[in-house]
């Protein structure tokens, strides 16, 4: 976290629910039911600490762990130079993301787990890549075959089992990524990549639709700031996947050769 205190937007973001209600459950400086202590800026706005909102998400969001399959493979998603590399309008530091990856990915030739990078590029003519351009514009940027849709070359020289090109948010979506997976018996998705509260996100989303078992490394994703990253991260654990650390994922990978 790049601070300790949220905003009424920020904590109310957090918590799936709107800023009016957490200013109607307040009462004598804590926010009822949530157990949130108020605190107040000299110009009396509202912050609550980071760590009392991610308590209360995680106390009346509970959830279990899916646990780790038999047979995973890795899917990378957008760590390609219009956002890696800072010189582009769309890029910013990702510079740890991809040396988490990068580890991430050796191990993995070394266990022999398959890795799909998957690309989204910009294809006009698309209406919903046009539409999803019009939302984000610097996604027209991502044209196919374009300097800002290789492969940041940090992870280039790396032997993907197939780099898949698509306009849409979901690998899964209108690809054969589906049939793939049900080919090579795939049960585990380990997802890595940009970005956590996007792509990533419903990379996962759609990896759990088709019966796979979603787990994130949390230190091989990111986003734009330390806050929506941890945000992202904090929800996609609590509904969708197991956020876990890269020392796990690596301890799972070692047992896979017993």
């Amino acid at each position: 976290m790049d601070k300790d205190y949220l905003t009424i937007k920020e904590a109310a973001k957090m918590l799936g629910v709107s800023s009016s209600t957490l200013r109607r459950l307040e009462k004598d400086g804590v926010v009822e039911g949530y157990g949130l202590h108020v605190y107040y800026t000299p110009g009396g706005q509202r912050r609550y600490y980071y760590n009392e909102v991610e308590y209360a998400y995680k106390k009346w969001g509970v959830s279990k762990k899916v646990g780790f399959g038999a047979k995973p493979c890795i899917i990378v998603r957008d760590l390609i130079r219009a956002f890696t590399d800072e010189s582009s309008k769309a890029g910013y530091d990702l510079s740890e993301v991809i040396e988490q990856t990068r580890i991430l990915l050796e191990q993995a030739k070394e266990e022999q787990i398959p890795v799909i990078f998957a690309i989204t590029f910009y294809e006009p003519g698309n209406r919903y890549s046009e539409i999803w351009a019009k939302k984000i514009e610097s996604n027209q940027l991502l044209i196919k075959d374009s300097v800002w849709t290789e492969i940041d070359p940090r992870l280039s020289s790396f032997a993907f089992e197939e780099v898949m090109f698509s306009p849409y948010v979901s690998p899964f979506f209108r690809s054969q990524l589906a049939d793939w997976i049900e080919e090579h018996e795939i049960d585990t998705a380990i997802v890595a990549g940009n970005s956590t509260s996007g792509c990533v996100r419903v990379t996962v989303i759609d990896a759990l639709q088709h019966g796979l078992r979603p787990i994130i490394a949390k230190e091989t994703v990111g986003d734009r700031s330390p806050l929506i990253n941890e945000t992202a991260l904090l929800e996609l654990d609590a509904k969708y996947a197991d956020v876990v650390s890269m020392e796990e994922v690596l301890r799972y990978f070692a047992s896979l050769r017993k």
